[in-house]
């Protein structure tokens, strides 16, 4: 079995893993009975440890062998912090677990789609298909996990969620990374090195209005649902649906990719459906119809960004210093999520939930704008 086969298990894995926590987050703290503001204390700390974990593990990052080390160490941490999150309804304990999953979780990701994107490239994959089978596991465990919760207790939820973070190692066991690398890291780039590249500044300027939107509002989510007394197994069943749509429109832009469509183009539709997706929640309509088409734009939206955007990293930058790039913007997403962790809890309780999506909704619009205006076509990919 070629790696790639091998990386696609370790996807579905991950994203199995994360889709039956991550998510259910929020959901469990109400369940405990924290208030609005320590939620928001939590929430909050996730992203400002996810940039200092993604810069640690960055200026780690180097070759494909270092990444794929980094991987099977956060993939075992992150098996045990979300495990101990469900064992225990302790404020500061919580907030222990909370700081070591922002440290490790998200770097985990960075690093794991750095190492997927060079074995896709050492063997001639296309890295999209690779990125379908994490949204598929993604599907699956948010399936089962809109049945989980109404018939297990979370702490049951995250320890089969930490199960398979703990198997990822299992699998690694069975990849054979080559002797001698066909595509070789700079281990002497430096983040600041980043910013000799002006379209990769544009880039990540329009990568931080749209994603690092994405970041907060999804936080909140499943808040706002819940005020819209939508019960967590329909919201859970709701979320599988539309990444079940993810799903199908990652295979459909991956065929589109490979017959040489416009990248670019994929990514401004994308743009523009999780645009719309905000600007909807901002609306007055009610909760079912709200959730049907919201969940069809964050399907198409995120489907085809998930498709697009590392490519268009990998074209900038070049495949030596992907890792790298993915890492930097993992930062300044989380540093504005950090942010608007940390203020949200103020506007909707204040203002209202609505409100807060609007002005979402309108910064990615302009983020959108940004990319438009990047003309990918003079650019001549670094290898």
């Amino acid at each position: 079995m070629k790696n790639v086969r091998k990386i696609n298990l370790v996807y579905s894995s991950a994203f199995f893993g994360d889709a039956l926590f991550s998510p259910f987050i929020a959901l469990y703290l109400i369940s405990i009975g924290f208030s609005d503001y320590e939620r928001g204390i939590l929430l909050a700390v996730i992203p400002i440890c996810t940039i200092i974990g993604n810069f640690i593990y960055g200026k780690l990052s180097s070759s494909l062998k270092r990444n794929f080390f980094l991987l099977k160490i956060l993939s075992l941490v992150n098996s045990l912090v979300i495990i101990l999150f469900g064992l225990t309804k302790n404020f500061y304990i919580l907030l222990l677990l909370t700081i070591l999953f922002g440290l490790h979780n998200s770097s985990y990701f960075s690093i794991q789609d750095g190492v997927g994107v060079t074995i896709c490239e050492e063997e001639k994959k296309i890295y999209s298909r690779t990125r379908m089978f994490g949204s598929l596991g993604y599907c699956i465990a948010l399936l089962s996990g809109s049945y989980l919760v109404s018939l297990l207790d979370y702490r049951y939820i995250f320890i089969i969620a930490g199960a398979f973070f703990f198997l990822i190692n299992v699998i690694a066991l069975f990849i054979k990374l080559p002797v001698q690398e066909k595509i070789i890291e700079k281990e002497d780039i430096k983040y600041k090195d980043l910013f000799k590249n002006k379209t990769f500044v544009l880039y990540s300027l329009f990568y931080l209005l749209v994603n690092g939107i994405w970041v907060i509002g999804e936080a909140y989510t499943s808040t706002y649902f819940n005020y819209l007394e939508v019960k967590d197994s329909t919201y859970s069943l709701m979320y599988g649906i539309q990444v079940g749509i993810e799903i199908v429109v990652i295979f459909i832009c991956s065929l589109l990719i490979k017959k040489k469509f416009n990248t670019k183009l994929l990514l401004l539709v994308s743009c523009v459906a999780i645009s719309l997706r905000y600007l909807l929640l901002g609306t007055s309509l009610s909760p079912l119809t709200l959730m049907i088409i919201t969940s069809l734009l964050r399907g198409i939206g995120w489907g085809g960004f998930l498709s697009s955007h590392l490519l268009l990293v990998k074209k900038v930058l070049g495949i030596s210093l992907t890792t790298k790039g993915i890492t930097f913007l993992a930062i300044i997403t989380n540093l504005l999520g950090s942010i608007g962790n940390f203020f949200a809890p103020y506007i909707y309780l204040n203002i209202s939930f609505r409100w807060l999506y609007l002005i979402f909704g309108f910064i990615q619009i302009i983020g959108t704008i940004i990319l438009s205006r990047i003309n990918f076509e003079l650019i001549k990919e670094v290898k």
